[in-house]
């Protein structure tokens, strides 16, 4: 066998796999509304790709790791949305995302 077929093989293996991998992954949008902490930054809306059968609680520690102690000091008082329903009306934390979903979270108002 020529090493172009060779190549060509491995290429196609290669294509096939990542083929494979992406069908494991779905698009979401995440929107943050309202006052967040600076540290999240000028984020208000993220596109993300993320495993199929994610919950939002999966979603909340990814946004823990990625914005750290900022994140984990809100994180008991967001308010999350799934396609416009609150996620307590759904399966709570638990709910699975599911491809092209809308998540919005936001801040409670506190005044004084």
């Amino acid at each position: 066998m020529s090493k172009n077929k060779v190549i060509q093989k491995e290429l196609i293996k290669d294509k096939i796999e990542l083929e494979k991998k992406a069908e494991n992954y779905i698009n979401i949008i995440v929107k943050f509304l309202s006052a967040w902490p600076s540290a999240i930054g000028n984020d208000k809306t993220i596109n993300l790709s993320v495993e199929k059968g994610t919950s939002i609680r999966e979603l909340l520690d990814f946004f823990n790791e990625k914005y750290g102690d900022i994140f984990s000091q809100v994180r008991k008082k967001i308010i999350i949305l799934l396609n416009s329903q609150h996620v307590t009306a759904l399966d709570g934390l638990d709910t699975r995302v599911r491809e092209k979903d809308k998540v919005v979270m936001f801040l409670p108002f506190e005044g004084g």
